[in-house]
């Protein structure tokens, strides 16, 4: 175990911590904030390897859920029955993820004249977009649905959610959510040809009054209209604007029977606007079939928001280029640096997946798909930590969480959480506001550290009912070795896993582990002994693991998943004998945290490989410096960085003299293949 030396910790600052009454004996003084227990080898003085270690699927039996029967081998209490209703018999109970990749797109030069900087990078510029400021709505709703094609093309059941109709502007860009500037179909139509044959049909009655019939006529031309597509077999929803602009302007003229002149032109534009509709709702039909599509994939529980039947993407203003400065780059010397937001016009994206199921086969290549996708298209920005951007894992349940599962995964978590901060850059664990540390920013810690010991935060059991305070605490003592590890947990973590066991409910316990801050994990639960059943707008019954910094290497993000699943299903299925040997022999170092969750030797080393050796954090190879030769992650769904051509030419790169493929070589100086994700 080793102090946190980080500010305004409970070391340096540990508030008013008093014996709680209830709670098990502690020290006057915490010494330290968090147990920082080493996953890359062992503590202890053995010296193992921290990749030696059996498969985790001998780690403990059940990879589908508790028997029925229960955790327990001994006498069960009636409390922990209520924390932890067993299943009934034959339900299965799945690890769902949904990933949400936030990440940032150079989607167009900010200057049409501007000369690109990068001229061998081989993907996609916007040039339908130069003129577009990157703050309307049109902008924005043209880049994300863009990246919905690009999904799609690729075989991903994404839709056009209409999340982004209240952007300041929508209505009067004249843009539905589904529409976008980047469409080719915006240029060509396919139906001019035939529509160009259509003659309507539209006589003047005169015991109509001129208004009524200009209505009429209108009205009764469109419907013609709509039935002349379905005749000849034309799909209303790619018939352009400009087609509906050129049949009442220039043709309608042959459609009317006995108009008088007078009444030609208010009809004309009656009928235009007609024949807009049209095609505007043929359009919004078809966009229901799309948006009506289920991702095969996908995990559909009981009152599952439709939203997450399919692929998504969305904005998120807290991903900005607006804090990326020169300096943050490096470039050969002898070059000007320049300002990236000065350059290229972004896009803040966040792509988000349906549930997905943690153990089915395909789960790992539907990421690699989807990150494969967007790299091979779009120059998407490197991960850097001047890029607040995040990896977010909404991890659940198949047949919803108990009480006592999440009591033993929040304490695994919390004598977890500074080894696991290691395994991220180390921006995402010194006060981002966007992930805090849960034993540091929770509700329960902002009560330990500063006196605040109410009901309203903490639990209060132990003032309420002491009688069943101290059947949680004998509860605790099952699963939780605190007094014989007293000497590797600080008084400060015991007092907080106390508080843990002492909560009745997931509500309350979710309570005191997230507040109005965005804590590493937010725990987005409720209910009693077991999470209430999904609905529709509701809580999605998930923990959401926010810790990862922004990318879209899917090796990546697939190692940190299973590293959070292990712990997941560790803390699910142990017995209560396993699980507190394992939290000792982690504590006193006799076995490495890898060794008793039962994580993949391969899923460590991608983390032991990238390990600064000074800080002790994961590292990027750019060291935080991007280069400027190659800003964007490489073509692939692998490692994000590739190593650069030779010198940067006046933004034009090469190797002896030849132009490289799509601007990147490996060491050897060769191009690197990249559509197997295999550069790097």
């Amino acid at each position: 175990m080793a102090n946190d030396p980080r500010p305004n910790s409970p070391l340096t600052d540990p508030g008013p911590i008093t014996r709680l009454r209830g709670l098990v004996p502690h020290r006057a003084a915490p010494p330290a904030s968090g147990n920082l227990l080493n996953l890359m080898e062992s503590h202890a003085t053995m010296g193992r390897p921290l990749l030696r270690a059996e498969r985790h699927e001998t780690a403990f039996s059940n990879r589908i859920g508790r028997p029925p029967s229960g955790n327990s081998a001994t006498e069960p209490m009636d409390l922990e029955h209520a924390e932890d209703p067993p299943l009934p018999a034959g339900t299965s109970n799945r690890t769902t993820i949904g990933v949400e990749f936030e990440f940032l797109v150079a989607v167009t030069l900010r200057d049409a004249a501007a000369i690109d900087p990068h001229p061998n990078d081989g993907r996609s510029l916007s040039t339908a977009l130069v003129s577009e400021n990157e703050a309307s709505a049109a902008f924005r709703l043209s880049v994300r649905n863009s990246l919905i094609d690009t999904l799609r093309r690729n075989g991903i059941v994404a839709v056009k959610s209409s999340e982004l109709v209240h952007l300041p502007g929508v209505y009067a860009s004249g843009l539905n959510y589904w529409d976008s500037l980047e469409d080719p179909q915006r240029l060509v139509d396919p139906n001019l040809t035939q529509l160009r044959t259509w003659i309507g049909q539209a006589a003047w009655n005169p015991a109509l009054s001129p208004q009524d019939n200009v209505e009429a006529a209108a009205n009764a031309l469109a419907e013609q209209f709509h039935q002349f597509h379905a005749n000849n077999g034309l799909a209303i929803h790619q018939t352009l604007n400009s087609t509906c602009e050129m049949i009442a302007r220039t043709r309608a003229t042959y459609f009317l029977n006995g108009f008088p002149n007078e009444a030609h032109g208010p009809t004309y534009q009656r009928l235009e606007i007609r024949l807009k509709e049209v095609i505007t709702q043929g359009k919004r039909e078809h966009q229901n079939v799309i948006n009506s599509q289920v991702d095969p994939n996908a995990v559909i529980l009981p009152g599952l928001d439709q939203k997450y039947f399919h692929w998504s993407c969305v904005t998120d203003v807290s991903v900005s280029i607006d804090g990326v400065e020169p300096e943050h780059y490096s470039f050969p010397d002898g070059t000007t640096p320049p300002d990236p937001g000065a350059i290229y016009k972004w896009f803040s994206a966040e792509v988000r997946s349906p549930p997905l199921d943690y153990d089915h086969p395909d789960t790992h290549s539907i990421l690699q798909n989807a990150c494969g996708s967007l790299r091979n298209f779009y120059r998407i920005h490197k991960p850097t930590s001047h890029i607040e951007s995040g990896l977010h894992v909404h991890f659940g349940q198949e047949a919803g969480w108990t009480l006592l599962h999440l009591k033993k995964l929040a304490t695994l978590w919390i004598l977890l959480e500074q080894s696991l901060e290691t395994l991220h850059r180390q921006d995402r664990s010194t006060d981002n506001p966007f992930t805090l540390a849960l034993r540091r920013a929770s509700p329960i810690a902002d009560a330990l550290q500063h006196g605040d010991f109410s009901a309203i935060i903490l639990s209060g059991l132990s003032t309420r009912d002491p009688v069943r305070s101290r059947l949680q605490n004998n509860s605790m003592q099952r699963y939780v070795p605190l007094a014989e590890s007293a000497a590797y947990i600080s008084d400060y973590l015991q007092n907080f896993i106390n508080e843990i066991w002492q909560y009745e409910s997931i509500t309350a316990l979710a309570r005191g582990l997230s507040g109005t801050r965005s804590g590493h994990v937010q725990w987005r639960v409720r209910g009693a002994g077991r999470s209430d059943p999904l609905a529709p707008q509701g809580l999605t019954q998930t923990l959401e693991v926010r810790i990862m910094q922004g990318t879209l290497d899917a090796n990546h993000i697939w190692s940190w998943i299973s590293l959070v699943e292990r712990m997941i299903v560790f803390s699910r299925d142990a017995h209560p004998i396993d699980f507190k040997r394992g939290l000792s022999d982690m504590l006193s170092g006799t076995r490495l945290p890898r060794e008793v969750i039962g994580i993949e030797p391969g899923d460590m080393l991608y983390f032991t490989q990238r390990q600064n050796q000074e800080t002790g954090f994961f590292e990027y190879p750019d060291h935080d410096k991007v280069d400027w030769l190659a800003p964007f992650m490489i073509p692939g769904y692998a490692n994000t960085h590739g190593v650069p051509t030779v010198p940067y030419t006046n933004g034009h790169a090469s190797i002896n003299g030849h132009a490289a493929t799509n601007g990147y070589a490996d060491t050897n100086g060769h191009a690197a293949p990249y559509m197997n994700g295999n550069g790097h």
